[in-house]
């Protein structure tokens, strides 16, 4: 009597063996097919294949369909026109790849290998996307394609470098200090990243102690450039640090002896310090570096009148006694202070010939040492240039 209901109970054992394996054969396929819709271009039918894939009981831990379905948002956040929500997608290709690290236990990582491949050359198809979008002026667009390679590979310096520059051509000063920043602290080889952020921090964010910052990771980085010296000492002065700014431009003018701006600033800073003989010497010795340095030749010049000038006023504050005792003195040393300082104007007009102000000053001279018709035609070019 049992021997009928022995035979239904195998039977559907063996319905059910066939199910069980015939269940998981079809989810492999469904993989399968979403690999091969894909490579159709049948988006729609890939995306809707692989979700049901990665979701179903036989087929959730599979770190194949995992790897697919990166492929697949892949391809819908960078194709177009499929890449409107490429920011959302952009975030399943890396959901998804953190999954297929997490499923993968084979011995040999076979698909988390895949799965490295992908990602890094994903990572470089938005950066290209990115520098397409900066090649058609479309800024915007190429600032969100660049923010996200920075997400999917935070340690590459390239999608911090071009979003810099796209920054750049935004005049969005902000985005560019920020990718910049990151570049240094990536230690980027890129010099001209490190020059760029210290002049946004002296100049743009008036920081100038980052900016100081920025200038010797430089030069601990490029030891044998000698311009990240220079940024430094700048730095140093906007800081007041003119101690520290002329050790440096000592350092530095020991590296480069006839370098004209390092002597011209290091006069300066003597000038600051009212150092008048160090101020004359290494103003000289920028001029002869560089005979036609406008900066150094106006420099001296403007030394010598600015003495000649301090020395008017402590003329015009001499007791009657003072002036009997020291007046002849000081006017003498007045009329040397002018008689320095007009050669120097004279050549600061050869260099800057349409500078109104230098012929007003060099006519100021001229009258000073008595010398009327140069100053009656200096004074006419300064009024000349003045109208114009």
């Amino acid at each position: 009597m049992n021997l009928p209901s022995t035979k239904k109970s195998i039977r559907v054992l063996f319905v059910l063996l066939v199910i069980i394996p015939f269940s998981i054969y079809g989810q492999a396929e469904k993989v399968k097919a979403a690999d091969e819709s894909l490579q159709n271009q049948d988006y729609a039918k890939a995306l809707e294949l692989i979700e049901e894939a990665v979701v179903h009981p036989n087929s959730k831990d599979n770190p194949r369909a995992w790897y697919t379905r990166m492929n697949v948002f892949g391809t819908l956040a960078t194709n177009r026109p499929l890449s409107e929500n490429k920011l959302s997608r952009i975030n399943e290709v890396m959901a998804s790849y953190e999954q297929v690290k997490t499923l993968d236990q084979s011995e040999d990582k076979y698909f988390t290998q895949l799965a490295d491949v992908y990602f890094q050359n994903f990572h470089y198809q938005l950066i290209n996307k990115g520098v397409t979008a900066f090649q058609q002026g479309a800024h915007e667009q190429a600032n969100d394609w660049f923010i996200k390679s920075q997400t999917i590979m935070p340690s590459d310096t390239l999608g911090y470098y071009y979003a810099g520059v796209n920054a750049q051509s935004m005049e969005r000063m902000d985005i560019m200090r920020d990718n910049y920043a990151k570049l240094v602290e990536l230690n980027s080889n890129v010099k001209a990243v490190y020059s760029i952020l210290i002049t946004l921090e002296n100049t743009e964010t008036k920081d100038p102690s980052k900016a100081l910052l920025v200038a010797r990771k430089a030069i601990e980085k490029f030891p044998n450039d000698n311009e990240f010296r220079k940024q430094e000492i700048n730095t140093l002065l906007l800081l007041g640090r003119l101690d520290k700014a002329l050790e440096g431009l000592k350092t530095a003018i020991e590296n480069e002896p006839n370098n004209a701006n390092l002597l011209f600033n290091l006069g300066y800073l003597y000038e600051r310090q009212k150092n008048a003989d160090q101020t004359i010497f290494y103003y000289k010795a920028a001029i002869e570096a560089k005979p036609d340095y406008f900066e150094a030749v106006y420099g001296l010049g403007t030394f010598y009148y600015n003495q000649g000038v301090d020395g008017l006023k402590q003329l015009n504050e001499l007791s009657l006694d003072e002036f009997k005792a020291n007046g002849e003195k000081l006017k003498q040393d007045i009329d040397q202070s002018f008689s320095n300082a007009l050669p120097y104007f004279i050549k600061s007009t050869e260099l800057k010939p349409k500078e109104a102000v230098l012929w007003n000053t060099l006519a100021n001279i001229y009258g000073r040492l008595k010398m009327t018709e140069k100053e009656a035609d200096a004074l006419a070019i300064y009024n000349q240039l003045r109208t114009n």
